[in-house]
């Protein structure tokens, strides 16, 4: 049993090292997680590319559909916008009324100052009638 006759008995010992074997194991894991991302975000894509296509068809049987129906260009809008994936301009959007500007909320030195009522403002019970 000389080192020449026998057997690489060191580096088969090495081998079965717990941190050879922990070493390829996440050598393995870093591997597998990477092909796994790429992996998922080929086939996130596919699908959605998939679910893309169906919907174009869907869209452009409805078209057909809705021409053999005598829809005008201005009825077929939304569906071509959908199919574009434009922004329809939506002619009944409301703009929120501009709010009146905010007065501070810190105190200040003492100096108040005392909100003015307006005749078209006063409470009934401060409104002159004129009766009396």
């Amino acid at each position: 049993m000389g080192v020449q006759g026998g057997g690489n008995f060191w580096g088969f010992l090495a081998s079965i090292s717990p941190f050879e074997s922990l070493r390829k194991y996440l050598i393995f894991r870093h591997k597998r997680d990477q092909d796994h991302c790429y992996r998922d975000a080929e086939e996130a894509r596919r699908l959605a590319l998939e679910n893309d296509a169906r919907e174009l068809a869907l869209l452009e049987k409805r078209v057909k559909i809705a021409k053999q129906l005598g829809a005008t260009k201005e009825q077929l809008e939304p569906l071509c916008n959908r199919v574009l994936r434009c922004a329809a301009p939506n002619p009944l959007t409301v703009l929120p009324p501009a709010l009146p500007p905010r007065e501070p909320l810190l105190l200040t030195g003492g100096a108040e100052k005392k909100p003015t009522t307006s005749p078209d403002r006063l409470l009934p019970s401060q409104a002159v009638d004129g009766l009396g």
